[in-house]
Order: C-alpha cells, then sequence, then structure tokens
C-alpha cells in the first residue's frame, strides 16, 4: 500500500466573483522510501499541493490518505497533533527562529510533542550530528551559514521521525556549493533512514536524485 494516497484532489478559491481553480482533479501516489519531485511554473499550485498535504489547508474535494489515515475524517483540533507525529516541513527560507540555538530549534517539536526537556535536546543533538552540524548546535540563526541554517531545518524535520517530509524549494536559498551538499544530504537521509521525500522544486540537480518527477500546470498534472 502507498504511503500517500492522492484521489481526485480538487482546490477551489473565490476572489470576489472569480473561481479559481488551484488544483483540478489530481490524482497520484508516494511509496514509502520514495523521492518524488513537483515541477511547475509560479501558480500553477505547488505551494497549495503541499499545504493540503501537510494539514495546512483543506481541499474542495478529494482525499487524501497517509499511512493508512483518510485525512477528510482527522477534525481539526486533532490535526496539528496528526501532523506532528507524521509530517516534518523543510522550508526555502529555514523557518528558523532567531532566538533560539540550532539544537533548540530541531528539539522544537518535542517540546510541543511533550518531551521531557533532557530526553528531547539529547535527540535533538543527534538529529544534528546525522546532518553533520553537532559543533554548531549552540550556535544562533544569524551565526549559521545558509547551507548550515537549511541543514538544522533538515533535522527538525527528521526529528519527530515522520512518515513523509515535505520540501518546498529547500535549495531556493542556497548558492550552488550549498545545495550540492544539501542535495547529497537528502539522497543519503533517503538511503540510510528510509526517509520518504516530496520535494517542490526548480533545481534540476535535486530532480536527479528523484524516482519520479510530476509537472503541474494550471492546477493539473500534465
Amino acid at each position: 500500500m502507498p504511503l500517500l494516497e492522492i484521489e481526485k484532489l480538487s482546490k477551489i478559491y473565490f476572489r470576489k466573483a472569480e473561481e479559481v481553480k488551484a488544483l483540478q482533479d489530481l490524482n497520484f501516489t508516494v511509496d514509502k522510501g520514495e523521492i518524488l519531485s513537483i515541477w511547475g511554473p509560479s501558480g500553477s499550485g505547488k505551494s497549495t499541493l503541499l499545504n493540503i498535504i501537510g494539514c495546512l489547508d483543506r481541499p474542495t474535494c478529494g482525499r487524501i490518505i497517509l499511512s493508512g489515515t483518510d485525512m477528510a475524517m482527522i477534525s481539526d483540533s486533532a490535526l496539528p497533533g496528526f501532523r506532528r507525529k507524521n509530517i516534518g516541513f523543510i522550508f526555502q527560507q529555514f523557518n528558523l527562529i532567531s532566538h533560539l540555538t540550532a539544537v533548540e530549534n530541531v528539539a522544537l517539536p518535542l517540546k510541543y510533542a511533550g518531551i521531557p526537556v533532557k530526553e528531547r535536546l539529547k535527540h535533538a543533538e543527534e538529529m544534528l550530528a546525522l546532518v553533520g552540524l553537532e559543533h554548531r548546535k549552540d550556535f544562533r540563526w544569524n551565526e549559521l551559514s545558509g547551507g548550515e541554517a537549511q541543514r538544522v531545518a533538515i533535522a527538525r524535520a527528521l526529528v519527530n521521525s515522520p512518515g513523509i517530509v515535505l520540501a518546498d524549494e529547500p535549495t531556493g536559498e542556497l548558492d550552488t556549493q550549498n545545495s550540492e551538499k544539501l542535495i547529497s544530504l537528502i539522497k543519503a537521509l533517503n538511503k540510510e533512514l528510509g526517509t520518504t521525500f516530496l520535494i517542490v522544486t526548480h533545481d534540476q540537480e535535486m530532480a536527479k536524485i528523484s524516482g519520479r518527477t510530476l509537472t503541474l500546470r494550471d492546477g493539473k498534472i500534465v
């Protein structure tokens, strides 16, 4: 059974009297341990799709089944807990909290999960070691390079051992050298941990490590 199933997924917005079809009747699956890339021009629906899969928005119609759970059956109040347990996020602009150290940023999802402080910091340090940043654990965001900040974001995305990691243009703010390092890290994490990645990207090198690539245009898979 696929890890993620998308069935007849659509999202419609209304701007004044205008109907905007952000997503139109999408159907695809993602297998456990797969790296799937999503391409498409600006306005094609990529970010809308990630937001819906990530439980940050609801579809107008269609089904999303993650790890055997139909998300339509989850109440709004229960969605944050489901998201925290099952989904990791990597953002283009890192979304780290500036006054927290690297290890505190990585540990933050565990805090919301109710993990005791000593245990969550220990696990966060282990995740930083996994991405090669144990020596930078006490540094804050403004003391890290762009590549280091993105590796901290990856460690944070993985700290809860989610079923799937959603990445929105993860190399978008990085130079060529750091992009290459990040791509190699994602490939290694996928191979060593079996982590499943769904990645929105315009980076051709990132797409090369993907098992499949879907192209969106005007809210449709083309």
